[in-house]
């Protein structure tokens, strides 16, 4: 309350008392109704009749019509259009999408995410351009492997923004592919897109040729025109240069991370060899010791210079045992000198 005041709180218990009224709205509904609800809040604010169906569980699809005519009576959804007998509904407001989405265990809703995405790739394979943005956002919700598959879309809606000249939107899909990001190629990818020639021409100040079309007695909104598109485009510039730079630095960051990370395998790795060297070493040297002490009496000096080493465990008849196990317990002698 501090902080945000009471207006934020107000709206906050606003929202939470809406909430509860839409819960206790749905739970009216059949269970059939609710399902179909759930699973169109996962496509999002505007969703087909032939998009649901193709996500929806096989018993759900047979009335999926009734049911949808139903939930436009209760006033959960409405009609948008309906083009070639393809109906597209929409949900009445984003608290009612939000509220039956939150109802959805998220491992349920991360499968029907990558269900959406997966059939849409399969339906529009020949042209996904218009779909980049939607398949970016599925799979962002997506859990494992298939997860990666957002940065691609991202990137892609980003470029495809970018070409048909809406910068703020790519500016937008630019940001998300940042950070879903993992790997060198993911970064080079995004140089890619902001590329010199993109740089260049946001840093220009000529008009496009759609704007530059105008007839000589629209003069004053052709230049009104011209400012407000020099002006839009001198921010894009300023943000697309941030966002370059950012992305600079995290790759540099990514390379040097995994430089160290290396280096790190590398000295562990040579710490492994260096210690199996000096186990070899101990007990080549070990061995040569028990020989050496069982040979003469001369060597009682040496024996006790040695013993704290000759005498880890069950002495040094355990180490020759061991040996033993390798030869017939006849050849002991022989097995100490093979060692030595």
């Amino acid at each position: 309350i501090k902080e945000r005041g009471m207006g934020d709180l107000e709206a906050s218990l606003k929202q939470g008392k809406l909430q509860a009224l839409i819960l206790l709205r749905i739970e009216q509904l059949s269970t059939e109704q609710q399902l179909v609800l759930k699973y169109a809040s996962v496509i999002g604010s505007e969703f087909s009749e032939t998009m649901l169906a193709a996500i929806l569980p096989l018993h759900l699809v047979q009335n999926i019509s009734q049911s949808l005519e139903s939930l436009v009576e209760h006033s959960f959804i409405y009609l948008i259009e309906e083009l070639s007998g393809i109906s597209v509904f929409g949900f009445q407001n984003q608290l009612i999408l939000n509220t039956l989405y939150d109802l959805m265990p998220p491992s349920d809703a991360a499968k029907v995410h990558l269900d959406i995405a997966e059939h849409i790739e399969r339906k529009y394979f020949s042209n996904l351009a218009p779909f980049y943005a939607s398949l970016g956002f599925h799979y962002v919700k997506c859990a494992g492997e298939k997860k990666h598959m957002a940065f691609v879309y991202e990137a892609k809606a980003a470029e495809e923004a970018i070409r048909v000249g809406s910068f703020g939107d790519g500016l937008v899909f630019l940001e998300c592919a940042l950070s879903l990001a993992e790997c060198d190629e993911d970064f080079e990818m995004l140089l890619n897109i902001l590329s010199p020639d993109l740089m260049e021409f946001l840093s220009s100040n000529d008009v496009p040729s759609s704007l530059s079309a105008e007839s000589s007695t629209s003069q004053q909104s052709s230049h009104l025109r011209f400012v407000l598109f020099e002006s839009k485009n001198n921010s894009s510039r300023v943000e697309y240069a941030k966002l370059k730079l950012r992305v600079e630095k995290r790759q540099k960051e990514m390379r040097k991370n995994n430089h160290n990370n290396s280096n790190t395998h590398s000295r562990g790795a040579e710490g492994v060899t260096s210690k199996s060297q000096k186990t070899s070493r101990y007990y080549f040297w070990k061995a040569k010791s028990v020989q050496r002490s069982s040979s003469s009496a001369s060597t009682v000096q040496e024996k006790d210079h040695h013993s704290h080493h000759i005498q880890n465990k069950n002495s040094s008849s355990t180490s020759i045992d061991g040996i033993e196990n390798f030869r017939s317990r006849s050849e002991s002698h022989n097995t100490c000198c093979i060692i030595t």
